[in-house]
């Protein structure tokens, strides 16, 4: 008999913290974990403070409803929910244990990095195409990319209160994801906007 396959599960870590002076932050995170797989999402409303924490927060709400529903599906139902708020730039992700295989988009300027485990050089780090928009006011044609992924692979997903080229030399394979999403929040904040980041990494479930 042949042996079961090793199981691989999602470990995550959240870090956010408010514009100065803010007492609600604009930028909100969401990870569903299901049998069959993950979904992971970060929103930022447009601006900061109270209305850009509803905003964000109704694209949550809308994904917790329908978390069944796929990746592009799902940017459409928060396009939706939306709609009379100040609007919000969102990216998703999927990973699909049983596949193995990451499914992400995003519409806006929320930054998405997959830092591979077994690779070096130029391919170790693959970045995510968002297109231009906003939802609730402007949905774009929707894209979703899809890659496979393997135990360590290391997904980050970032609003722009966080330095892009500095998140790009994050290259930590080994910090747990909570200390990891801190020590990124902690170097690369900018400190012009609200900033958060959610660092996930598929990893064995025996833990490895």
């Amino acid at each position: 008999m042949k042996p079961a396959a090793p199981i691989c599960r999602v470990r995550w870590g959240i870090a956010e913290h408010p514009l100065a002076g803010e007492t609600r932050s604009g930028d909100a995170a969401l990870v569903v974990e299901q049998e069959q797989g993950c979904l992971l999402a970060v929103a930022d409303g447009l601006g900061h403070g109270a209305e850009a924490a509803e905003a964000a927060e109704a694209g949550m709400k809308a994904l917790r409803h329908a978390a069944q529903h796929s990746v592009l599906q799902l940017l459409r139902d928060c396009h939706e929910a939306l709609r009379g708020t100040r609007g919000a730039v969102m990216s998703l992700a999927w990973i699909d244990y049983r596949e193995a295989q990451l499914t992400w988009a995003g519409v806006g300027n929320v930054n998405g990095m997959l830092l591979r485990a077994r690779e070096t050089g130029e391919g170790a780090h693959e970045y995510l195409l968002c297109r231009g928009g906003t939802l609730g006011l402007q949905l774009p044609p929707p894209y979703a990319a899809i890659t496979t992924v393997a135990p360590g692979d290391t997904l980050v997903l970032f609003t722009d209160g966080l330095d892009q080229a500095a998140v790009s030399g994050f290259n930590d394979l080994i910090s747990p994801p909570d200390r990891a999403a801190a020590t990124l929040l902690r170097t690369c904040e900018r400190g012009k906007d609200d900033a958060l980041v959610l660092v996930a990494r598929y990893a064995l479930e025996t833990g490895s």
